[in-house]
């Protein structure tokens, strides 16, 4: 197989339904930084294991999922409140349990993504190949979960360069640090498939977005997070499990519902960069029965256990490589960056 590079991707797929579908490959091309920042869990594991609680929890139900632990710690205090009386069992204050789980993962989420801001942290980004990049595409959609990709596309709005959304609106809100998802869900072109940190579920199903106020003098998107942790609401979104457990979970949201429903019946073309469906074969499930004939596997440096990785997963698609080294948002491409094998 003739591995191409983007360029001739883009040329194939214009004048036709593409997607684009990116996972945290994405990320570390727009900030270095990025790079060792997968999982939460890497940050707030020393803290976690100082808490002889919180300890016990995360191993004893074998998951990385901040919000179920919390859900579990939530269940035990409320048991615990009304079984015992006060003073009794204070050998485990799940309440305090709760508290430090709190401020452990709000301190985790800081430290995956440095700066005070929201867009500080990219440096020598060229903004302009960023949105030619995106504009390829009348669909996008992500499995990433931490607020890179997310401040690329503000970024990008800020500048009048690309038109993202996400379906998120101020319809019907008086908060204007808070954007509602619903009543513009048929324009939607941009999906989070996995929900994101700055996504909060509310009671009755409801869920909104947090919108920065940095660029007017207001909390930076990482302060609000961290407000409505300590108000025990949780961001939406899935990190642990396998693909049945994240399509599980899922099916419970009307928005990633939406998102999933959205790849399952695209059409056209699909491109991937920087993701391996690792864990995620509900997705694979998705792409084989969507309508989606033609497949462009983005590939690192050459990488053939990948690729052929990649094309046992839709072996009912028509699948071609191109290599992610020439879609470059920093530097020009140098032809000799590719490597233009055959396999």
């Amino acid at each position: 197989m003739n591995i191409m590079t983007f360029e001739n991707v883009r040329q194939i797929i214009q004048n036709r339904e593409s997607n684009l579908i990116f996972g945290n490959g994405f990320s570390k091309k727009l900030s270095e930084v990025a790079l060792s920042y997968t999982n939460l869990m890497h940050f707030a594991k020393s803290e976690i294991d100082k808490n002889s609680i919180l300890k016990l929890f995360f191993e004893r139900l074998g998951s990385s999922d901040f919000e179920l632990i919390h859900e579990y710690l939530t269940a035990c205090a409320k048991t615990q409140q009304v079984f015992y009386q006060p003073g009794e069992f204070n050998n485990f204050d799940f309440s305090n349990a709760k508290r430090a789980l709190n401020h452990i993962f709000c301190e985790a989420i800081k430290s995956a993504h440095p700066g005070k801001g929201d867009t500080e942290i990219f440096s020598d980004i060229d903004w302009q190949r960023v949105a030619d990049y995106f504009q390829c595409f009348n669909n996008i959609f992500t499995t990433n979960y931490d607020l890179f990709s997310y401040w690329a596309l503000v970024e990008l709005t800020h500048k009048k360069l690309y038109k993202y959304f996400d379906g998120f609106s101020y319809w019907m809100m008086k908060n204007k640090e808070k954007l509602a998802w619903g009543y513009y869900q048929n324009e939607q072109n941009f999906h989070f498939l996995h929900g994101a940190l700055m996504l909060i579920p509310e009671p009755g199903g409801r869920l909104y977005k947090l919108k920065s106020q940095y660029r007017c003098g207001g909390d930076s998107l990482l302060n609000l997070i961290q407000q409505s942790i300590n108000q025990n609401k949780w961001p939406l979104f899935i990190s642990d499990g396998d693909g049945s457990n994240k399509l599980s979970r899922i099916r419970n949201y009307e928005y990633l519902n939406h998102c999933y429903e959205k790849l399952e019946n695209a059409g056209g073309s699909l491109t991937t960069l920087g993701i391996s469906f690792d864990r995620d074969d509900h997705l694979v499930s998705a792409i084989n029965k969507s309508k989606i004939d033609t497949i462009f596997i983005g590939v690192f440096n050459g990488d053939k256990t990948y690729l052929n990785k990649m094309t046992s997963l839709f072996d009912k698609k028509h699948c071609f490589a191109y290599c992610t080294e020439s879609v470059d948002f920093k530097n020009l491409i140098m032809p000799n960056k590719c490597k233009l094998n055959q396999f």
